[in-house]
């Protein structure tokens, strides 16, 4: 564990309502606990890798714009022989120098329920297919609220408030069959 946190694969982290569930490959040496109302604070790199199976819910992550293109979660699916099957729910992620969530290389991600804001980057960003992003809000991020990197398809984006990001609300790179 670090700094009084375990998570081992497919157990959660237990502090109702905030759970992760899945292999959580690492969870960064820099994450510190601060006062009773808040889970965790994020020092260094802020990043939470995952993997698949991953479930992240009710988590609040504040980045501090620490670091240079620091992404509050991070999927690196490239390889993968099977669905990631990733589920952020439920979380507020905001004022990390990178992007809030990026997801590289994801195959079945559902993105629901979060708010992501003031991130250096883009609110949400990923790649490749079969995806669920719902009832989220993105706003003040520095690049796009959601942005789909080539190649990308098969992704349904549902009742979003996307707003007041710098780059533009929505960018779809090379992609099809959105819903």
């Amino acid at each position: 564990g670090v700094d009084g946190f375990a998570a081992v694969a497919h157990e959660a982290l237990a502090r109702q309502p905030t759970q992760l569930v899945g292999d959580l490959t690492e969870v960064v040496a820099g994450l510190q606990r601060e006062g009773e109302g808040d889970l965790a604070r994020l020092e260094a790199r802020g990043e939470i890798l995952l993997r698949m199976g991953a479930r992240v819910v009710g988590l609040a992550l504040h980045g501090g714009q620490l670091g240079e293109s620091i992404c509050g979660i991070y999927l690196e699916g490239e390889g993968h022989q099977q669905e990631d099957t990733l589920f952020i729910e439920r979380c507020r992620i905001s004022n990390f120098s990178g992007d809030g969530i990026h997801l590289d290389h994801a195959w079945c991600f559902t993105v629901r329920n979060n708010m992501i804001i003031f991130n250096g980057g883009d609110g949400l960003a990923y790649s490749h297919w079969d995806g669920w992003v719902c009832e989220n809000i993105f706003n003040n991020n520095n690049g796009y609220g959601i942005r789909g990197i080539a190649p990308n398809a098969s992704v349904s984006v549902v009742s979003n408030r996307i707003e007041w990001n710098h780059r533009g609300g929505m960018l779809v790179e090379g992609g099809g069959h959105y819903h």
